[in-house]
């Protein structure tokens, strides 16, 4: 399969056909990807997705090396950096942008806090897994997600739980173009 056909197919596509290499022509590739997806969502969605690109790119690049937390955390992974990406697209535009943060075994982590019990968390893995975890007052919740084109019905549900009832978690960006 050719470059352009891969970016024909979507981001989808192309993201699973880089996850398949390991060459440096791969790395790039991804990396191009990359570029490109954050590229589309600051022409397409504006400043909100500015800030989420931003904070992202800002973690990814502070988590590059090892032990970069003063201690032994792995440096950031490179899929899961762009699993991250593609789950920013897939949030609705009605859900407010989550901390952002790299986990100390590589993963990026998005995180909405309401008060201390009252937050949720979900960690993109180098193989698009969500593992999330929540805690809504007396009740907690976790689990892992397979991530594809769409946000997990699971992660839906949690993030309408720490919401409220009145933010509307409707529409996935996902596959908008």
């Amino acid at each position: 399969m050719s470059t352009a056909q891969a970016v024909s197919g979507g981001p989808w596509l192309l993201r699973a056909r880089v996850e398949q290499g390991v060459s440096e022509d791969a790395r790039r590739l991804a990396e191009l990807f990359v570029d490109a997806l954050a590229f589309r969502h600051s022409v397409l969605l504006g400043e909100r997705y500015d800030r989420a690109m931003e904070a992202l790119r800002d973690a990814y690049e502070e988590a590059l090396t090892s032990g970069w937390d003063g201690y032994r955390a792995r440096p950031v992974d490179s899929f899961s950096y762009i699993h991250a990406l593609s789950f920013v697209s897939a949030l609705p535009s009605t859900v407010p942008l989550p901390e952002v943060a790299v986990d100390p075994d590589g993963e990026v982590e998005f995180e909405w806090f309401r008060s201390p019990r009252w937050l949720f968390t979900v960690s993109v893995g180098r193989s698009g897994n969500l593992s999330y975890a929540g805690l809504f007052g007396g009740n907690k919740v976790h689990g892992v997600e397979q991530f594809s084109e769409g946000l997990p019905e699971a992660i839906v549900q949690n993030l309408r739980r720490i919401l409220g009832p009145q933010a509307p978690v409707t529409e996935s960006r996902a596959g908008s173009a």
